[in-house]
């Protein structure tokens, strides 16, 4: 007699015989730790984040955050005005600011250059990287 998988499970082929061939599905991970990995039983992986693999996740550590997010105490975190390069950042610090503005700790964020000024790219860090768009002046 055939008996189905939790609601957040899958197997990965037709015709399996056994419970315990029931994995997490996709956007799923188990809620465990390296020790404790097959008591757990699947959850959601955190809010702005995705599975690693397409089924079968056994730790909370195999959900990425999505782009412009960052883990921080278990949770994606939004960059705010920044960005991330790619999916799976874990700090902070992995957020950037996007081309023409610049990092500013006094307004905890990314700012917009002047009018008429542009950064070379993105990941500015200071006002002092935002340079006059036709001369090459930098704000002082």
């Amino acid at each position: 007699m055939c008996e189905r998988c939790d609601a957040k499970e899958t197997t990965l082929s037709f015709g399996s015989t056994n419970p315990n061939q029931c994995i997490c599905d996709v956007g799923f991970s188990k809620n465990s730790t390296e020790d404790q990995k097959i008591l757990s039983s699947c959850v959601s992986c955190p809010a702005n984040s995705t599975s690693t693999g397409s089924v079968g996740n056994e730790m909370l550590k195999q959900c990425l955050c999505d782009a412009n997010f960052y883990l921080e105490n278990g949770f994606c975190q939004s960059c705010g005005s920044g960005q991330t390069l790619e999916v799976g950042a874990v700090s902070s610090a992995e957020c950037i600011c996007y081309a023409n503005s610049y990092l500013s700790d006094e307004e905890g964020g990314c700012i917009s250059c002047p009018e008429g000024f542009i950064t070379k790219g993105q990941g500015a860090t200071s006002a002092k990287n935002c340079v006059n768009n036709r001369s090459n002046l930098k704000v002082s």
